[in-house]
């Protein structure tokens, strides 16, 4: 990613009030911030973050969900590969790639299963993957599933049986194995807008 493009990742994890050039005036998450007391200004290595009502950037990172390697730009160019680009992030390889869809049908986010369990989330597109789903902005809120709302819609055509089991892994075995199946994550993640795809 570019330092621009890493600035801009970052900025949407923050409620900007203001913008001026390289600097953003946004409300501190790490404490009941009224007066948009933190500056988020794009250095030259790396995005910069100043509470002026003292909180650590440490802090401010926690609140926002972000890690302080998040804010570094790269030095090198890297593949553009971007699976190549996140295994040499994180240091470990992909497993799987979840693609989640809307039920409405549009893309909403890409959940990848690292080794060692560690899941991440964030936004596929242009052969690009950008880190997070952005500030305040829960998974649920884009009432996404996991599987093809065509398939569905065939099965219930058809007066087929549709399985919703309980992980991505499980649906792909079943949906290998012929029968029509989706999920939309673990047990705390059903939503009532789902019973309406069946």
């Amino acid at each position: 990613m570019t330092a621009n493009e890493v600035y801009e990742n970052n900025l949407r994890h923050f409620k900007i009030k203001k913008r001026y050039g390289d600097k953003s005036q946004c409300q501190c998450p790490a404490h009941n911030d009224k007066h948009a007391s933190l500056t988020i200004t794009k250095g030259r290595k790396c995005t910069l973050f100043y509470c002026h009502a003292g909180c650590t950037v440490d802090e401010i990172l926690n609140a926002a969900g972000l890690e302080k390697k998040d804010t570094f730009y790269d030095v090198e160019p890297r593949s553009p590969n971007w699976k190549g680009y996140v295994e040499a992030r994180e240091k470990r390889k992909i497993e799987a790639i979840y693609n989640y869809v809307s039920i409405n049908g549009s893309y909403a986010f890409t959940k990848i299963r690292l080794e060692g369990k560690k899941i991440i989330y964030g936004k596929l597109q242009n052969d690009r993957f950008t880190y997070g789903l952005g500030h305040d902005v829960g998974r649920k809120s884009y009432k996404a599933i996991y599987g093809s709302l065509q398939a569905i819609n065939k099965a219930i055509a058809e007066n087929r049986p549709i399985f919703i089991p309980e992980g991505e892994k499980d649906a792909d075995t079943l949906i290998k194995q012929g029968y029509t199946a989706w999920t939309y994550g673990g047990c705390s993640d059903w939503q009532s807008d789902f019973a309406t795809l069946v």
